[in-house]
């Protein structure tokens, strides 16, 4: 492995000299990782420190993990005496996919070393030197979004800090003052600033780019930003975790849902799901010191799209495809469904999907209850809409019918702890059924 690359460049090295350089930094993270109170327990016991010819064999023996305890990782990562090679840690929030917030810590050189990716993310997904751009954010009350500035600034760009994103009408005036032309937020922090903008019959032609990432843009989401925004508009993506840290991001190549890997940050195995007949994502973040992530499951389904690193942008990073997400399979009155059928009913509709929630409960005699909340307003125009939206899935007025699904139920819109936390993200579809007593 040569010293003198650059682990940003990884993306730009034949397929020999990455493979090299992971071996090498997956013998690191080993020595780091298997010290480690939080992670230890998962390397096997009994066999010799793997060496650099034979670590990939090796790591394969190490446990996969479903999720960490961030409470108690936050706990074993306090340094107990002064250090030795001082380096300030950072405790932040990040957004959580279930809509809870996860706690995280980091030395701040390497939540900015990271940060150095998102940019080159950003910067692929279409962000460039002479763009303005609006940085809405502000998704908790100890985030991150001073990374986001970091990692803008290595493009060269001007950035428009926006610490709330639930403030529609003052980021609209925002927008209207200083013209911006690209956006960059997770999608779920669009909602308040599309609102305002659609009471006021407002358009923003001038924005050329939107980059997203933290979750998927719905197609819904999409048509609405395009309507106020011009047919002009384009659309970036990014794709990470808060766990694992920033994992890929889009190139004008890229198909939907696809994503060139930072091989300098991560390494990626994609487990085979036997019974499914799909592979997760399971990544290694081999940079992490105060909190190691080691063979963590990322909750995603997906496939490789170019194994090879041979797309047209010139970039020898490989690709993969995100099918979905694991949450979106479940099983509704013992029959197997994508959650997406679901999750898709207010579009169909033509309901916004932020102002409603399609809910899953269980009551004392075990059956599944399919709830819609909604306000009142909205249920007096589309209440008839929605039910027969519900009962023409087919498994679901099967399933109605045989008195193994109740519904569906109209009830009040959900309050903000069953909805969302303030960290998380818009999620349609809620499955309370393991979250609370039965109903």
């Amino acid at each position: 492995m040569d010293p003198k690359i650059d682990p940003i460049e990884m993306d730009r090295v034949s397929a020999h000299i990455r493979a090299d350089y992971h071996r090498h930094s997956l013998l690191n993270l080993w020595q780091r990782a298997i010290r480690h109170p939080s992670t230890c327990e998962q390397f096997p016991v009994g066999p010799a420190q793997p060496t650099v010819h034979n670590i990939e064999q090796a790591w394969e023996q190490v446990r996969i993990r479903e999720a960490y305890d961030h409470a108690a990782y936050i706990r074993s990562c306090l340094p107990k005496v002064a250090r030795t090679n001082p380096a300030s840690d950072i405790i932040f929030s990040s957004g959580g996919s279930t809509g809870k917030s996860k706690i995280l810590m980091g030395t701040y050189g390497e939540t900015l070393y990271n940060a150095r990716f998102h940019g080159k993310g950003y910067n692929f997904a279409g962000i460039k030197s002479d763009d303005t751009v609006f940085e809405l954010g502000g998704h908790g009350t100890y985030d991150t979004d001073y990374c986001a500035y970091h990692a803008l600034s290595k493009i060269g760009c001007t950035i428009i800090p926006v610490n709330d994103h639930k403030r529609g009408r003052e980021n609209a005036e925002i927008m209207r003052e200083l013209r911006p032309t690209a956006i960059l937020a997770v999608p779920s922090g669009l909602y308040p600033l599309i609102s305002y903008l659609e009471k006021m019959d407002v358009t923003h032609d001038e924005v050329r780019l939107i980059v997203t990432g933290g979750e998927p843009l719905s197609p819904q989401l999409r048509q609405r930003l395009v309507q106020r925004f011009g047919k002009n508009v384009s659309f970036g993506s990014v794709f990470q975790t808060s766990d694992h840290g920033t994992l890929g991001f889009e190139c004008a190549f890229c198909s939907k849902g696809e994503y060139h890997l930072h091989e300098g940050l991560i390494y990626v195995e994609l487990e085979r799901k036997r019974d499914e007949g799909v592979s997760e994502l399971v990544v290694s973040n081999l940079h992490r010191s105060r909190m190691p992530v080691v063979r963590l499951r990322t909750g995603d389904y997906v496939e490789w799209a170019d194994p090879n690193g041979s797309c047209s942008c010139g970039l020898t990073s490989r690709k993969i495809r995100v099918l979905g997400r694991v949450s979106d399979l479940l099983k509704l009155g013992g029959t197997a469904i994508d959650g997406k059928i679901l999750s898709s009913l207010p579009e169909r509709v033509g309901v916004h999907e932020n102002k409603i929630n399609i809910v899953i409960r269980r009551d004392q005699l075990n059956r599944d209850i399919i709830e819609i909340a909604i306000c009142d307003e909205l249920r007096s125009k589309h209440e008839k809409a929605l039910q027969a939206g519900l009962l023409s899935i087919e498994i679901i007025e099967t399933a109605i019918r045989a008195g193994r699904v109740i519904g569906p139920k109209f009830v009040a819109p959900l309050g903000k702890k069953e909805k969302t936390s303030d960290y998380g993200k818009l999620r349609v579809l809620r499955d309370l059924r393991e979250l609370e007593p039965v109903a």
